[in-house]
């Protein structure tokens, strides 16, 4: 049996998938903001982890029902793109940590016989 190691995550992936997920996050922000009826709106701009935001936030006063819904677009957009840079800065550090340690052991991922089969990619699978 093939013992296999994951030696790179693809950086793009991940800051999509995490832009995806701040944005919806953004969104929720957004409807909590608008329940509370809360004098102002946060929106942003940075890496937001766990336990640490390294970020610029605009604070954005709501006023009537057009610039509230103008402002939710502006805060979603925001936490997106902070999602995509938080990822993208995960993705690299998290590259750098396999390389330094020769990959991560991947004796629990199930690699199926398509993938090991060396030549041409099948149309189908």
């Amino acid at each position: 049996m093939m013992n296999a190691r994951i030696v790179a995550v693809r950086w793009q992936s991940v800051a999509v998938v995490f832009s995806v997920v701040y944005g919806l996050i953004g969104v929720g922000y957004f409807i909590w903001t608008s329940y509370k009826q809360a004098s102002e709106m946060l929106a942003p701009f940075g890496l937001i982890l766990p336990f640490a935001q390294f970020s610029f936030n605009l604070h954005l006063v709501r006023s009537t029902l057009a610039w509230d819904f103008l402002w939710g677009t502006v805060q979603t957009f925001a936490y997106a793109v902070s999602g995509w840079l938080t990822g993208t800065t995960f993705a690299v550090l998290f590259n750098f940590a396999i390389w330094l340690t020769g990959g991560i052991d991947a004796k629990y991922v199930r690699v199926s016989e398509i993938e090991r089969t060396p030549g041409p990619a099948p149309l189908m699978r």
